[in-house]
């Protein structure tokens, strides 16, 4: 009876501390994390959204996008299509990733090969810079007008030299081009 009444007592501190952890790490920390984020970083932790001038929501400053349309700074592609993070779990004998390192050599690494996350918002300003003879192309823009493309780079690269884009954020980038020039 004695030994029968200690398994009923642990057993029952071993609910108590069960139901306390859960309350304590599932609902009061994710609670306190959140409202702490809020009160400090309320841009951030909302998804540093962009909201345009009606208030609808364009995209995510942190999340990469695919762009199809003509005339855009394109980004890396994604293996999730930018949907979810996903790897693309391709391995070094797979064909699917030999085609694409081989697809064009002049072509800046960044733009064959899709970031671990497949999320990436960035590009190398090198990565920019090799698609701006297409961009003038496509918007038949003049050549005169590449500066102005520098400018889009130097405002949305985070720089780390005086002079060049180390990084660049690809929507901020077709964010400002399409401003720049509106006929789109």
């Amino acid at each position: 009876m004695e030994k029968h009444m200690l398994y009923l007592k642990i057993l029952f501190q071993s609910v108590v501390g069960l139901l306390f952890l859960t309350l304590l790490t599932g609902i009061v920390y994710p609670l306190a994390v959140f409202g702490f984020a809020q009160a400090i970083f309320p841009y951030q932790s909302n998804g540093s959204l962009i909201i345009d001038r009606s208030g609808g929501v364009l995209g995510s400053q942190l999340i990469g996008r695919r762009y199809e349309s003509a005339g855009y700074l394109k980004g890396r592609p994604s293996a999730s299509e930018y949907a979810a993070g996903a790897a693309s779990n391709l391995g070094p004998m797979d064909r699917r990733l030999k085609d694409r390192e081989q697809s064009d050599d002049r072509q800046p690494v960044l733009l064959r090969f899709s970031s671990g996350s497949g999320l990436d918002p960035h590009i190398s300003g090198d990565a920019a810079r090799f698609q701006f003879d297409r961009i003038l192309s496509e918007r038949n823009m003049k050549e005169d007008q590449r500066a102005s493309l520098e400018q889009i780079l130097a405002k949305c690269g985070e720089t780390r030299s005086l002079f060049r884009a180390d990084k660049v954020n690809v929507f901020c980038f077709n964010r400002l081009l399409d401003e720049k020039t509106s006929d789109r």
